[in-house]
Parts: structure tokens; C-alpha cells; sequence
């Protein structure tokens, strides 16, 4: 994909990465983002060791449990895709 092809959504510690160029505002918006994309970025933090929502349409989230340590790591994994 290409960055500009991607708008993430977030709430507080709740984060949805929707793979299109457009926020998502409601869910028609949210059906026409690239499923297969969704797909390629939750297999890719899989093999890596990340477990992301596996739906486009599910959130994750990031808590006090998580370090800087956890953050930078998985958005170190997220730049490879």
C-alpha cells in the first residue's frame, strides 16, 4: 500500500488502521476500505509476532501494560509492510 492509502482512526488507547485515503466517518466508508490490504498488514504483524485484530471492523488497543519499548517495536514491524 502506499501511505497515503491509509487513515487510522483513535479513540484514547483504541486504534483502527483502515486502508484508504479518506477518514472513515461512518460504516459505508468503512466497507469500502482495501480488505485485502487489511489482510496483507494482519498477516504481516502476525508473522512478526503482533497480534492486530484479524477484521477490519475490530479495534486494538494500546494500555499501561504496554512500554515505549512495545510501541516502538510494533511501529518498527508496521513500517516494513
Amino acid at each position: 500500500y502506499k501511505r497515503q492509502d491509509l487513515h487510522c482512526a483513535q479513540r484514547g488507547g483504541m486504534f483502527t488502521p483502515f486502508f484508504r485515503k479518506e477518514p472513515v466517518r461512518n460504516l459505508d466508508d468503512s466497507k469500502a476500505c482495501n480488505a485485502k490490504e487489511h489482510a496483507r498488514y494482519f498477516h504481516h504483524m502476525l508473522d512478526q509476532g503482533f497480534y492486530t485484530p484479524p477484521s477490519a471492523f475490530e479495534v486494538a488497543f494500546v494500555s499501561a501494560a504496554h512500554t515505549q519499548a512495545d510501541i516502538d517495536a510494533f511501529l518498527n514491524v508496521f513500517e516494513k509492510i
